[in-house]
């Protein structure tokens, strides 16, 4: 047996170890990317763009159109191998998207900037979707199963630390021009989305120096039918997609007009926005990630699925009861969801790795 493999499985070796640190200070730059190139800063810019209300469905919609180019790209990797250069390369470009869509006022005539954006986030959304097979399948093989758990909760808690302070000072600075200013604002959000996209291409090119310690076993002659039909054989997967499928009707379309509302509805100003559509969530789920990643290591990703589903259904409806006048009973009841939500994403993440463990290589994994 290959013992630099055989190190790379065991927690606590220096191999392993150097890896999960790597992936964790990679996220540290990888959350300054998603927190200041996103939230009220992105609606914002949008408005400035004169994105139309069809627009911003076209935006809300975008990351569930762009996921489509998983199944090709898992074919592609099964037959082909190759998910560390796969996911270096498409992830960087994803993010290098975000300094040309910082310069779309220079570039892009006027009556097409809006345009220019709605294809922009389009690309970059493919190419973070071709990404993502190829990390779930490598990170399977990397992260060991036993404290997957607690590793990715403290690695998000990590990267959720950095976002609580960019998400405070980015509202400060779209705050800072006169509403009448709205070039100079144009130009700070620029500024933002251009650092983002600088230090998001540093959180993947560090993936660099993560080694791949069991490359994907080739399948030459696999057919995206049974690509497609391999993992649906397995009853408890069709569960959980029927589950995923049902949530993301439920609250997929939430996000973009959540901002909306907030900034044309309620008059909430951008430093307001951001402290409670990202700052107070951050530092609330930041709390209680470590423990649900105890629970998903202890009890299982299926029974913290329930829990925290029953908790989170009505997260969006409560949106209603935000308003000019009366906002704090609505926003109490909005936080309630957000503390369940932590306990979703790791246990559908870690449903997910499981089902994507290579193992024994007699079956595709991406």
């Amino acid at each position: 047996m290959d013992s630099r493999a055989d190190r790379q499985e065991v927690p606590g070796s220096p191999p392993l170890r150097d890896s999960l640190r790597l992936i964790v200070v990679a996220w540290l730059f990888g959350a300054a990317w998603m927190n200041l190139g996103s939230g009220a800063a992105f609606t914002r810019y949008a408005k400035l763009l004169n994105v139309t209300p069809f627009g911003f469905g076209l935006l809300a919609a975008i990351p569930f159109l762009g996921a489509a180019v998983q199944l090709p790209t898992s074919l592609f990797l099964e037959r082909h191998g190759g998910r560390k250069p796969v996911f270096v390369w498409t992830c960087t470009a994803h993010r290098f998207l975000y300094v040309v869509m910082a310069a779309l006022p220079w570039l892009v005539p006027e009556p097409w900037q809006w345009h220019g954006l709605v294809v922009l986030t389009f690309l970059s959304t493919v190419l973070a979707n071709i990404a993502s097979p190829a990390w779930m399948s490598w990170m399977a093989d990397v992260i060991p199963a036993r404290i997957r758990g607690r590793f990715n909760a403290r690695r998000i808690q990590a990267g959720q630390a950095v976002g609580l302070v960019l998400s405070l000072l980015s509202g400060v600075a779209l705050d800072w021009p006169d509403p009448t200013q709205k070039h100079l604002l144009q130009n700070i959000i620029s500024i933002l989305f251009a650092v983002a996209g600088v230090v998001g291409m540093v959180d993947i090119l560090l993936f660099l120096r993560v080694p791949d310690p069991k490359p994907l076993h080739h399948h030459p002659s696999l057919t995206l039918g049974q690509l497609v039909t391999q993992p649906l054989r397995n009853p408890a997967f069709r569960i959980f997609l029927g589950y995923s499928a049902m949530m993301t009707l439920a609250t997929g379309f939430v996000g973009q007009f959540v901002w909306l509302y907030i900034f044309d509805e309620v008059g909430m100003s951008n430093f307001r926005g951001n402290l409670l559509l990202v700052t107070v969530p951050t530092l609330v789920t930041m709390l209680v990630y470590p423990f649900w990643g105890r629970l998903v290591d202890r009890f299982g990703s299926k029974p913290v699925l329930l829990l925290a589903g029953i908790i989170v259904i009505n997260g969006a409806n409560t949106w209603i009861f935000v308003t000019r006048s009366s906002w704090i009973p609505g926003y109490i009841a909005v936080l309630t969801a957000v503390v369940a939500w932590p306990g979703m994403e790791l246990a559908g993440f870690n449903l997910l790795l499981r089902l994507a463990d290579s193992g024994n290589r007699t079956r595709a994994s991406s």
